[in-house]
């Protein structure tokens, strides 16, 4: 989720377990506030854009994709592709079910 720039004052930032809090009731706000102070936020793609990303780019095999998300979570961050199991459940038929209760 968040990913620092090449600047030395922000190299070594993790977030805290406060500021994950705030992202979460506040999105918005914490996104605009990383932004004045120089850091980035990567937003985790969803399984569905994921899923035609790889189709896109023509990768079918899964050590393929998993040699290419471990790039990806390298250059951009821990939390930018989501479970790769989302992903399989995805290719079987598998949806989320939500309910208004």
């Amino acid at each position: 989720m968040f990913s620092n720039t090449s600047t030395p004052e922000t190299a070594n930032v993790k977030p805290s377990c406060e500021s994950l809090k705030l992202y979460q009731t506040n999105p918005t706000a914490v996104v605009e506030a990383l932004s004045k102070a120089g850091l980035q936020v990567v937003e985790q793609i969803d399984t569905v854009s994921e899923a035609a990303m790889w189709k896109a780019g023509k990768v079918k095999s899964r050590t393929a994709q998993r040699m290419l998300r471990r790039h990806l979570r390298h250059h951009l961050g821990e939390n930018v592709v989501g479970p790769e199991h989302d992903l399989m459940n995805l290719r079987k038929g598998y949806t989320d079910v939500h309910c208004d209760t």
